[in-house]
């Protein structure tokens, strides 16, 4: 049949039955404006020597079987997209995205139960070979405390050993570091391990006092005797102290160690200024509180953490250095004394490095060296300052024989004072 062909026609004036598909046409007459049935339209092709010319309002049906087939084929395809479209649960045929959305509870109740401890994926905790054995990227996080960035300029010839970690093709530097207020150890290390500023970190300064805290709001320092029995007193912060300042109450913020250990990693945290646990009651899993220590051995420490096994070994290790901040307080920040504390600061870090080339860890563990605050001289005189305990006033001291809160000597026995900040 060539493409112009119509397809065969069988003319019925019968009404349809049972096993024929029927289809009726009407054909417009002259008198509405049609057009004779013989004569073809400019827009359409003349009419097949094989096709049969329909009247007004003849039924034409195709042949009985191919009628039937047709017909069939209707049918089951309706009943296969029905069926298609639904799931029968229990005998009862359910929409399918009725069946999806109430599943969705019973999947997310099994993800969570088969989820690992981690928040994170285990394919995300990448391992590295150092030839011998297996290791986590790990971060060793360091501070100096009390060293400004000028040394790295004005004293270069003591720091060859961090002048070439900074400059080497691996290495990187930062211009500074703008401290935070104010500038001192503890606010600012806690403010570098939770991003938080005092106000909201919790720790505003290395000593203060806070009056409208209760016995009832910390479970492990004692409260100030004000005389009045009963009443609220206020409480203490001292540094030094670890019954007046560990309690996790004044420890504001969730540190990165914290952050560490909650996505199933371990961290360790080698005398940096914070308590053993957290306000949320995260705990690193290895801690040195700070104790008198000498730079070696906190290295020697630190090789040993790395030295463990890769299950219990730390990815994250923080270490505190009070040498250079201590000989300034003590001497002055142009002080012989700070000299040499630059110097063993210097040596440390060469040990450092040299324990992690032979290790060949140089491309596994990162070393990132902070400072929390530069110093500065000044002269105070101390009746600039009120020498007597005013609970309304934060910048008295709280008891005689306690420094003021911003200052590091004792107000009652001396005129004039030098001031390291």
């Amino acid at each position: 049949m060539s493409d112009n062909q119509a397809i065969p026609l069988i003319k019925n004036k019968k009404k349809s039955s049972v096993g024929k598909t029927r289809l009726k046409t009407t054909t417009p007459s002259l008198e509405a404006g049609g057009s004779p049935r013989s004569t073809p339209s400019p827009l359409t092709s003349p009419p097949s020597p094989t096709a049969v010319a329909l009247e007004e309002d003849d039924d034409f049906t195709f042949p009985d079987d191919e009628g039937q087939r047709l017909l069939d084929e209707s049918r089951v395809a309706g009943k296969l997209k029905d069926s298609s479209d639904r799931i029968r649960v229990l005998g009862v045929p359910l929409p399918k995205p009725l069946l999806y959305l109430l599943s969705a509870p019973a999947i997310l109740f099994v993800l969570i139960l088969i989820r690992p401890h981690s928040f994170f994926p285990s394919s995300t905790r990448i391992t590295f070979s150092n030839g011998t054995d297996l290791f986590h990227p790990t971060t060793i996080l360091i501070s100096l405390d009390g060293f400004r960035p000028s040394y790295l300029t004005s004293h270069s010839s003591l720091l060859p050993n961090l002048l070439s970690l900074a400059e080497s093709p691996i290495g990187l530097r930062a211009e500074y570091m703008l401290p935070i207020f104010p500038t001192i150890t503890f606010p600012n290390h806690w403010a570098m391990m939770t991003g938080l500023y005092p106000a909201w970190s919790g720790i505003v300064a290395n000593d203060f006092f806070a009056p409208d805290m209760s016995n009832e709001e910390f479970s492990r320092p004692a409260p100030v005797n004000d005389g009045q029995g009963g009443e609220k007193s206020g409480r203490e912060f001292v540094y030094a102290d670890p019954d007046k300042s560990w309690d996790s109450g004044w420890w504001w913020g969730e540190p990165m160690w914290g952050v560490v250990e909650k996505a199933g990693c371990k961290a360790a945290n080698l005398m940096w200024p914070g308590p053993p646990v957290t306000s949320t009651g995260i705990t690193p899993t290895y801690f040195v509180p700070f104790r008198d220590m000498s730079p070696s051995d906190k290295v020697e420490q630190i090789f040993h953490w790395l030295d463990h096994p890769l299950s219990q070994r730390p990815v994250f290790i923080t270490a505190y250095f009070p040498e250079v901040d201590a000989a300034g307080h003590t001497a002055g920040p142009e002080s012989e004394e700070v000299e040499g504390a630059l110097r063993s600061m210097d040596n440390m870090v060469g040990g450092l490095m040299e324990g992690l080339e032979k290790r060949n860890l140089t491309g596994i563990v990162n070393v990132i060296i902070v400072s929390d605050h530069g110093e500065f001289f000044h002269l105070l005189s101390p009746m600039s300052f009120v020498p007597s305990y005013d609970p309304n006033n934060p910048l008295t001291i709280f008891r005689i024989k306690y420094e003021p809160l911003l200052l590091y000597h004792t107000m009652d026995q001396i005129s004039i004072i030098s001031y390291i900040s």
